[in-house]
């Protein structure tokens, strides 16, 4: 990702004072609360943006690397309806600097279709913003609509979005510092149908490119990983007809399950696996198999979330076999089943015997397994926050530790969970619009709600920066 651009020769042998001249700025094609102030620079290595307006403390971005010449730097995260005073300071690597005239520049209005969310803060945070991949429902069938991807701060504001062709669901950061969305229902090349679609963006909202499943697949929106060698782990949908006779739908019923691909930078598939060559419907939760007719549809695997493990293998979150599965990356061989009809492993130490349509399955660095259990076999349905041990040898997962809010909070479907540097977890409740901060003891310290009714959150990720 580049955040600007230099011309010129590098200033390696400085021959005279560092100096910053003609500026000038722009306004952010892609939203009201960025803008990029250029000058030209000479005899320095490196530069930033000081920006100040009334009423709110001065603020500088990070330190860019510059070469002699013109040069443009973001500036993100602005509040919106300000005036703003900006310049550029560069300096050399003896210490001197140089700053630049100032230039004005007045931000934008928001959107009117943001959300307006509540927050409670009541500790101390992992510091950054908050990716929200919100949902927000219109009209009187309450359907999605197009809502920009948007970060928020501590305090819940929109401080940066991007409006994409429709409404967003997958929206996180990448090992290389861009974003991605995966976009739903738009009209995609060779598709007569709407689709879905990921789009790759740089921080300021730039699409650099798109990735989409191989081979003719329907493109599945639950996740997309990006890998630190540009390959990316993908799902794709496989619909096909089956007897569903002996679980109560039709002699020929329709069943969609998944497709694992590893797809590098040029689209190559360098890896497929396809569950329902692997997996059989008796292993389908039995709460998915009871909304089963003879007219329906049988969403067999839901799968909803992928993760690279340390040993270079992958997990795949199977919501609606209440499972996840660890798949070898070289054959493709089922490794083992945690959770589920047919698991592997006995679960120890959990009041509520395992997890149930669950979500957001991430290896941690000790080796255990942390998800967001949605909760919705369980009597009463309830949604929470778990990590397990896994014994290989004996064949144990081990709860050791957990957030289940009291009372009870339910998110049916989507939600989230990250384990934060600072050893906090961030937990999105889905359909339920909140997402909580809470520590290793299970303090709240953070709580951000929408009106339920007004959207939902189908993932939060917290970043360090906007940069």
């Amino acid at each position: 990702m580049v955040l600007l651009l230099g011309i010129g020769s590098a200033c390696g042998s400085r021959t005279g004072p560092v100096s910053v001249t003609a500026a000038a700025v722009r306004a952010s094609p892609n939203n009201a609360l960025s803008a990029v102030l250029s000058a030209n620079i000479r005899y320095a290595s490196q530069a930033h943006v000081n920006y100040a307006a009334a009423d709110l403390p001065p603020e500088s971005t990070p330190e860019f690397a510059v070469a002699a010449g013109a040069v443009s730097l973001p500036v993100l995260g602005l509040m919106p309806d300000t005036d703003y005073e900006m310049w550029i300071t560069a300096s050399a690597p003896d210490g001197s600097s140089s700053d630049g005239p100032p230039v004005r520049f007045k931000t934008g209005a928001l959107p009117p279709d943001l959300p307006v969310f509540n927050v409670d803060q009541r500790g101390e945070l992992e510091p950054g913003y908050t990716m929200v991949a919100w949902i927000g429902l219109g009209g009187q069938l309450q359907r999605p609509q197009a809502i920009p991807a948007i970060i928020v701060d501590a305090a819940g504001h929109v401080v940066w979005y991007r409006q994409l062709e429709n409404w967003i669901t997958d929206w996180q950061e990448q090992p290389d510092g861009t974003y991605t969305a995966a976009v739903n229902s738009i009209q995609v090349p060779d598709f007569e149908s709407p689709a879905n679609l990921y789009f790759q963006l740089d921080r300021q909202g730039e699409i650099l490119r798109t990735w989409s499943a191989i081979g003719g697949w329907l493109t599945d929106d639950h996740e997309l990983r990006l890998l630190p060698n540009g390959d990316a782990l993908i799902m794709a949908i496989n619909q096909t007809t089956m007897d569903l006779r002996p679980w109560g739908g039709s002699s020929r019923g329709t069943v969609l399950g998944n497709i694992l691909q590893r797809v590098d930078a040029d689209g190559q598939v360098l890896f497929s696996w396809n569950a329902l060559d692997r997996l059989s419907i008796d292993a389908t939760d039995p709460l998915a198999l009871s909304q089963l007719t003879e007219a329906s549809t049988l969403d067999f695997t839901h799968a909803n979330a992928i993760d690279l493990t340390a040993d270079g293998n992958y997990l795949v979150s199977m919501r609606h076999l209440s499972q996840i599965i660890k798949i070898d990356s070289q054959n493709g061989d089922i490794i083992w089943k945690l959770g589920g009809a047919d698991s592997d492993f006995a679960f120890e130490a959990d009041p509520l015997g395992g997890f149930s349509f669950q979500h957001a399955i991430r290896e941690l660095p000790s080796g255990n397994l942390l998800l967001f259990d949605n909760g919705n076999g369980h009597r009463p349905p309830q949604s929470r926050a778990v990590e397990y041990a896994l014994d290989l040898d004996r064949r144990v997962a081990t709860l050791v530790w957990q957030f289940n809010p009291q009372p009870h909070l339910f998110g049916s479907a989507m939600g989230f969970t990250q384990r934060l540097p600072n050893g906090n977890t961030l937990i999105t409740y889905g359909f339920l619009p909140r997402v909580q901060e809470v520590n290793a003891s299970g303090q709240v310290l953070w709580d951000l709600r929408a009106p339920e009714g007004t959207g939902w959150i189908y993932r939060a990720i917290r970043i360090p920066s906007l940069y």
